[in-house]
């Protein structure tokens, strides 16, 4: 009896027997300091085809393999089939001898010659039939990466292009006063009270400023003294500046402003003002 087997491997929906097994190195990346392979295939000629591109990117024999890893990139359907075929022969063989006579006549008389026939039949009947066994699921995809480095001067260094200098620092502005000197023309705006002209690199810039702000302390002005009249009175700067209250002229009208021959009920204190 004989038993033959029929197999067959089903791999991602793909159908392999019998195929010429070749191998190759795919790259994955590469910089100017090295790169990664991919191999693909038979172990062994890819990793031929990997040194020949390593080869080829860093110079002959300039290139270093740091690293070998087997990395999982997904999975995959799977299948396979054995077939066994059984054989039987059965084999029959008959054998039949049959007995026979002959005479012959001689100066003697009758002789009786006896003798034998042999007849011999054979045949044979071949049986034979099969049985599958199937496995199927799911597996693993791997990939072998080759990782290498370039070495020597395959690769010229690239030339670092110089740092520029920083820029320089613009000189910060010249500062806001109100007391500075004055080295030019410009006529200095009129401010509201309790402010005072900004000066600005000698100059009025046009602007006002609290006196509260002053970084160098504020101006001294004769309205600083507006509410109180006896600061006003003593300083030999300024005068008190009094307004009447119920001023009539002689006729008995109420004084205007400017008139001179007034009479007032009283007098209070009005402002300060430069004398």
């Amino acid at each position: 009896m004989t038993k033959k087997y029929l197999g067959f491997i089903l791999a991602g929906g793909m159908l392999v027997s019998g195929c010429l097994i070749t191998g190759t190195a795919n790259v994955r990346s590469q910089n100017q300091t090295g790169g990664i392979l991919v191999l693909v295939g038979d172990e062994n000629k890819a990793m031929a085809d990997a040194n020949n591109k390593m080869g080829v990117h860093c110079g002959p024999g300039n290139f270093t393999i740091v690293a070998r890893d087997t990395v999982k990139v997904g999975s995959e359907n799977y299948a396979n089939s054995n077939t066994g075929y059984d054989e039987r022969t059965d084999s029959a063989r008959d054998t039949d001898s049959v007995a026979a006579g002959s005479s012959r006549h001689g100066s003697n008389g009758s002789d009786y010659v006896a003798g034998e026939s042999t007849r011999e039949d054979q045949s044979s009947v071949t049986q034979g039939g099969s049985s599958t066994n199937s496995v199927s699921g799911t597996r693993d995809v791997n990939e072998i990466r080759i990782t290498y480095r370039c070495g020597g001067a395959a690769i010229a260094p690239q030339p670092v292009a110089p740092t520029p200098p920083p820029a320089p620092v613009p000189p910060p502005p010249p500062p806001l006063t109100c007391q500075s000197a004055i080295t030019c023309a410009t006529a200095p705006p009129i401010c509201p009270v309790g402010a005072t002209p900004v000066i600005e690199n000698g100059c009025f810039n046009g602007g006002c400023m609290a006196k509260t702000a002053c970084p160098d302390g504020a101006p001294f002005a004769c309205s600083d003294l507006n509410t109180n009249e006896s600061a006003c009175s003593e300083n030999t700067a300024c005068r008190a500046v009094s307004q009447g209250v119920n001023c009539t002229a002689s006729d008995g009208s109420l004084c205007k402003s400017g008139a001179s021959s007034c009479s007032c009920a009283s007098f209070i204190f009005g402002s300060c003002e430069p004398v």
